[in-house]
């Protein structure tokens, strides 16, 4: 874990959140009491990763006041996008930034999983490897969903299939050289053709997970997350 950076995609706007958002971008509205992205923080912050950088859009200065602040002993870095180039253009910034492989997670969702169990799932051949959830009330989420396992853990896309991205996501350095600076999902334009190739790997968690995007999944959220 020495050599990992924990990525975290801060840019969503929160469109069908906006009568509880009141205009603050998705990972900064308050769940008893305190901004969402604090729960991923201290959840990722208990393991050993070397940086955590935060890639902000949507107003992205409300963000400043987790820059450069250390959560157990790690530092943070905020990284502004001046113009919105989607989950996948986003990523392209860390180009100069990461010097190794890194965790991305989203900031919008909080999925209470053991990293250490990924990791050692981790086959040296793929470029990434998510963290897969069992799909069982996400039926409007139609990015990355529909994932199978085969039996080497690999990933595959299989219609109906009840797997479903979990937010976390291994990624090594080398994934950055195929990013360009243009509006690109990382979802939907990009992942879904290395997995194709059959070089995306997967590990199925059943622990608890939620997605904030819905005003019923933030309600279940405000129940839930002070039980984790």
């Amino acid at each position: 874990m020495n050599m990992l950076s924990l990525v975290i995609l801060a840019g969503g706007k929160g469109t069908r959140l906006k009568k509880i958002s009141k205009g603050v971008p998705k990972p900064l509205v308050k769940i008893n009491g305190k901004p969402f992205i604090e729960n991923i923080i201290n959840h990722y912050s208990k393991y050993n990763f070397n940086k955590i950088y935060i890639l902000s859009g949507y107003k992205s200065y409300l963000f400043k006041k987790y820059n450069n602040k250390i959560f157990n002993s790690i530092k943070t870095e905020l990284i502004q996008e001046k113009t919105p180039l989607g989950t996948g253009g986003a990523l392209f910034s860390l180009k100069s930034k990461i010097k190794n492989d890194f965790i991305l997670v989203n900031g919008d969702t909080f999925f209470n999983f053991d990293m250490n169990i990924l990791l050692r799932n981790i086959d040296n051949k793929n470029i990434a490897h998510i963290a897969l959830v069992k799909n069982l009330n996400y039926k409007a989420n139609q990015k990355l969903n529909g994932l199978a396992l085969n039996k080497n853990n690999e990933i595959f896309l299989k219609k109906n299939a009840k797997l479903m991205n979990g937010g976390a996501i291994y990624m090594k350095k080398a994934f950055l050289k195929n990013l360009k600076k243009k509006n690109l999902s990382l979802e939907s334009d990009i992942l879904p053709k290395f997995i194709t190739k059959g070089l995306v790997g997967g590990t199925c968690f059943d622990d608890f997970f939620i997605d904030i995007g819905t005003p019923d999944n933030f309600f279940r959220a405000e129940k839930k997350l002070n039980k984790v």
